[in-house]
């Protein structure tokens, strides 16, 4: 591949990601792509390269949104909670949520499976023989 082939590939390549590729442009691009794999090596390449800078910029926005909440947490005076409390909810939460599909299982073991099985109180049939008056 000639330097000004690989320049005008580049070319493509930014102007594709940065949004400015005319539809003629945009169908070259297709084709170098299709014909040459140092061309889509080098897409490739740059379409890593462009997800690596928005993954950076926009974790590190997040990072920094958060510790301006924690800032404005501590500045308006609310107080962390005791290690003890935090400890307590770390195990209530698997523990109670065990405890709740416990109750939830005996609760429709009780009103929908033991009413489907129990047996049905037996049928007392009464056989009569007809009188006639004359």
């Amino acid at each position: 591949m000639k330097e000004n082939e690989i320049q005008r590939i580049e070319a493509l390549i930014e102007g594709y990601f940065d949004g400015a590729l005319s539809p003629e442009e945009a169908c070259e691009l297709d084709r170098a792509l299709a014909a040459d794999p140092e061309a889509a090596r080098r897409f490739v390449r740059a379409a890593r390269f462009d997800n690596d800078l928005n993954l950076f910029y926009h974790r590190r926005a997040a990072e920094i949104a958060a510790a301006d909440a924690l800032a404005r947490a501590q500045r308006e005076g609310r107080s962390q909670r005791p290690r003890w409390a935090r400890a307590v909810d770390h195990i209530w939460g698997p523990f109670g949520a065990i405890l709740a599909h416990a109750a939830l299982l005996l609760i429709l073991i009780r009103w929908v499976v033991v009413p489907l099985t129990r047996p049905s109180p037996p049928v007392e049939v009464s056989l009569q023989a007809e009188e006639r008056l004359e």
